[in-house]
């Protein structure tokens, strides 16, 4: 299965160009994969004989003896500690063909795999890579602006990913596809985003004090302006374990 990096069509056998938006497909050795399960799914990749990707510490699921797999520091030491303040691991892996290998997640949500297109840059939030082709970059973004770093709940740094190839992320609950038009904005939930084309800025706006206490939306929103795409993760894993534990009674100590 292959799909357009642009529109996010699926794409028939050995296209030239999309037949849903008219981008011109490049050239490159594919990546066979399929998306199994459902509540907590996993992606399970065909990797030939010498390809190679590389995947989020304790992604892996299975894989065939055949695959070898080595840790390996992120962009040298700097951005194994970049990792580490996110919230991630200090390596990720890197797996190689020929073989297959199941990469998944623990906590219930969707897998979105996206094709990265040479000249595309898309940002991606902490805890949301799964993998990707040895052919897409792995780097990271610096959010501007105060408002952003300290109360946007996404933190200081997104992933930024450039290059050509696939790239699998995943998404608490269920993943949702927003296409912004220039100057159109939307404003959704912190830390419910899980990537955005860097063409679509981002900042935050305080909701208030009153609202966002007892509205039980929290006190900020990110604002989102396109053109460009957006994704949202319907459900945040984070919230949902504070909600549980502040439904439960709770044993007052003296």
């Amino acid at each position: 299965m292959s799909i357009c990096g642009n529109c996010g069509k699926e794409l028939p056998v050995d296209a030239k160009f999309c037949p849903n938006c008219g981008t011109r497909m490049t050239s490159m050795t594919p990546l066979k994969y399929k998306i199994v399960g459902e509540y907590v799914p996993i992606v399970e990749l065909e990797l030939g004989s010498g390809q190679t990707i590389y995947a989020e510490s304790g992604a892996l699921v299975y894989k065939d003896p055949t695959i070898s797999m080595n840790a390996e520091v992120t962009k040298g030491l700097t951005g194994g500690v970049t990792r580490i303040l996110t919230g991630e691991s200090f390596f990720t892996l890197n797996f190689s063909g020929p073989g297959r290998l199941g990469l998944g997640h623990e906590f219930p949500g969707e897998i979105k795999i996206i094709e990265i297109q040479p000249g595309q840059e898309l940002h991606v939030q902490a805890g949301a890579f799964l993998f990707a082709q040895t052919s897409v970059n792995y780097e990271w973004y610096r959010v501007r602006g105060v408002k952003t770093i300290f109360f946007g709940g996404e933190g200081l740094l997104m992933g930024k990913f450039t290059g050509q190839g696939l790239l699998g992320l995943y998404g608490d609950g269920n993943i949702i596809t927003k296409q912004l038009s220039s100057g159109e904005k939307l404003n959704a939930e912190a830390g419910l985003l899980v990537c955005k084309d860097a063409s679509v800025g981002m900042d935050v706006s305080f909701i208030g004090l009153k609202t966002g206490i007892f509205g039980g939306e929290g006190l900020f929103l990110l604002n989102l302006t396109g053109p460009g795409t957006v994704a949202l993760q319907t459900m945040n894993e984070h919230t949902l374990f504070r909600k549980i534990w502040n439904s439960c009674p709770h044993r007052s100590h003296r």
